[in-house]
């Protein structure tokens, strides 16, 4: 406090508050919270190309007898050659449309004339191939990034000596008679970056090494010509998912798609179910009638609440809390699995196609490399969980007049739940917590039925200082607790408490302003605090950690602040905290209280 007296004598006005301590910027801990990369890209249009020449076997490529035929899951062999075709271009149309992003408007495009941002091309030449990547590019923007998607079932080995050891893809001339050559280097010109590139066979891996090194050459030649033109980004920006290694081919039972690599990727559930088939052989059912036993599986799979949705709710957790497991030491998680819907996708089927062809000698490659994750002990609660449910089908399917299901059959997330409220208990308050069941918990936070107890399980998980912060932040589970306060609903009315704790958390140790401030602000929270501010039933405790969250979303924002009368009814002499957080907001109110 400054002296009540000048150098004369007189008597002046008191200041306090006014020491450098109270005069500089309040900010959190920044030595723990990392900044991390939050770029984003938009995933919006595909180009799929299949050479599958039903009927024809290439030369030079050996195919055993019988062998895999299905493509996305239909048996050309059974069907007129123009009908099948049809049917697979169809499907593939439906696997990615549910992949992409759906307009929030009517699309200008026709799909249907193969016009809109997927383009599909059967056993087409290079000209097509060209047309389809310069179109979908159009359509989508330059920044944007695309699906290419190559099946090379029907075509020519990529190792072989005419396409420059995998400098060259395989399509076929615009009669179909004759194979012919397309230049890697000529579709990534075409394609551009960002792009994210799926490649269905044989020698796969091949085409993603020799992509890279043409990148690396391409960069190398812009460094040397001193070009006034942005510098190519092929290696950093483009992502690749492959079905095999460079010296491997794709396996040929004849109990299993062709495409199984894709049908990972596509329709993850439906081939999770038919691995799962092969593996345990339940009821003695012959393996080729397998898929009419899942078409009797009940519900929806976006019904949780129903048999098949709890399936795909159970393998979404598990692939999602896989993905997790290489975070520590991975720093493009973000980028795969949180910042692009179609890219998580893709890459959690691309965790499950690992363990499926591994199991037929097939070792699926990525860019950015994933180290393997078939041997995970996780996989063997995903296994009990659809030996619960499948077997809870096939005692249906002797006993028709059993009721109807309701509620959940396996034991999934009660164990995961209870795992991590262990690992809370026994780890000492100075120790890190075991974060593996975060992804579980983002998953339950989706149910009413686990919402309240998962929510109390992460109040007391934040307890642990800035590291449990970091952690709650990188595995996405923001968004959804913003969901929570922001519902019309108000969903959030009986854990209102724990909401307020665990956003007053967040913000006080979380300084990043593209995270959690820059979610509240974006959702206009502001509401939600000041109901917490005003609710009697409210402790005092509480309602200060509320006006300490309305503090922060005031301090780079005229929108979320409150009137200055508001807060000094709001202050209370049984709460010390609640004085100060109210008079810290004084002198940022400028607008009159809500209504």
């Amino acid at each position: 406090m400054d002296s009540v007296y000048d150098d004369e004598g007189e008597r002046k006005i008191r200041i306090v508050f006014n020491d450098p301590i109270h005069k500089e910027e309040i900010i959190g801990n920044k030595s723990i919270i990392s900044q991390g990369d939050e770029t984003k890209i938009r995933t919006s249009g595909a180009v799929i190309i299949t050479i599958s020449v039903i009927g024809i076997n290439p030369p030079e490529k050996k195919k055993l007898e019988p062998c895999a035929v299905k493509e996305t899951w239909v048996d050309p062999t059974q069907l007129d050659w123009n009908k099948a075709k049809d049917k697979i271009k169809e499907n593939l149309r439906r696997q990615f449309s549910t992949i992409l992003p759906q307009p929030k408007k009517p699309s200008r495009y026709n799909d249907r004339n193969n016009s809109g941002p997927i383009r599909v091309e059967m056993d087409c030449s290079p000209t097509k191939v060209y047309s389809a990547c310069d179109q979908v590019r159009k359509n989508v923007g330059k920044g944007s990034r695309i699906i290419f998607y190559y099946n090379g079932h029907g075509a020519m080995p990529c190792n072989h000596a005419s396409s420059e050891n995998g400098k060259n893809i395989w399509v076929v001339n615009a009669s179909i008679k004759h194979y012919i050559v397309m230049p890697l280097a000529t579709l990534m010109d075409r394609l551009e970056s960002p792009a994210i590139y799926i490649w269905d066979c044989d020698h796969a891996g091949l085409i993603v090494e020799r992509f890279n090194e043409i990148a690396r050459e391409k960069k190398d030649i812009w460094k040397r010509s001193g070009a006034d033109t942005p510098e190519p980004r092929f290696e950093e920006d483009c992502l690749h998912l492959a079905a095999c290694s460079s010296h491997q081919t794709l396996p040929q039972n004849p109990e299993l798609p062709a495409d199984l690599y894709t049908s990972c990727l596509t329709t993850t559930v439906r081939t999770a179910l038919h691995f799962w088939f092969h593996q345990q052989k339940i009821n003695n059912i012959r393996i080729l009638d397998c898929i009419e036993y899942l078409d009797k599986i009940p519900g929806m799979f976006a019904q949780r609440n129903t048999m098949a949705g709890e399936l795909d709710w159970v393998l979404t957790a598990v692939l999602d809390t896989l993905a997790w497991q290489i975070e520590p030491s991975y720093p493009r998680f973000k980028d795969l699995f949180r910042n692009c819907k179609p890219v998580s996708l893709l890459f959690r089927g691309h965790i499950l196609a690992d363990r499926v062809m591994r199991k037929y000698n097939t070792a699926p490659v990525s860019h950015p490399h994933l180290p393997s994750l078939a041997g995970h002990p996780l996989w063997r609660s995903w296994d009990l969980a659809l030996d619960s449910i499948m077997s809870e089908l096939s005692f249906r399917m002797v006993r028709p007049a059993r009721p109807s299901f309701h509620g959940q059959i396996s034991t999934f997330f009660f164990d995961q739940l209870t795992e991590f409220k262990v690992n809370l208990i026994q780890s000492g308050s100075d120790q890190p917590v075991d974060s593996r069941q975060l992804p579980v918990l983002l998953q339950m936070l989706m149910s009413a039925q686990y919402r309240e107890e998962t929510l109390e399980l992460v109040g007391k998980f934040l307890d642990r200082g800035p590291y449990a912060v970091q952690k709650f932040i990188d595995v996405g589970i923001l968004p959804y607790i913003k969901q929570l306060i922001t519902s019309p609903s108000r969903d959030y009315t009986p854990y209102k408490y724990i909401m307020v704790l665990i956003w007053a958390k967040i913000l006080a140790t979380d300084r990043r302003p593209s995270t959690a401030n820059n979610v509240l602000q974006y959702a206009d929270c502001r509401g939600f605090f000041v109901n917490m501010l005003n609710d009697p039933e409210m402790r005092l405790q509480t309602r200060a950690m509320a006006c300490f969250c309305l503090s922060i979303l005031a301090k780079n924002s005229q929108k979320n602040q409150v009137g200055k009368h508001f807060l000094l009814k709001k202050q209370d002499k049984k709460c010390y905290y609640l004085n100060i957080w109210t008079n810290i907001m004084i002198p940022q109110t400028n607008i009159s209280p809500p209504q």
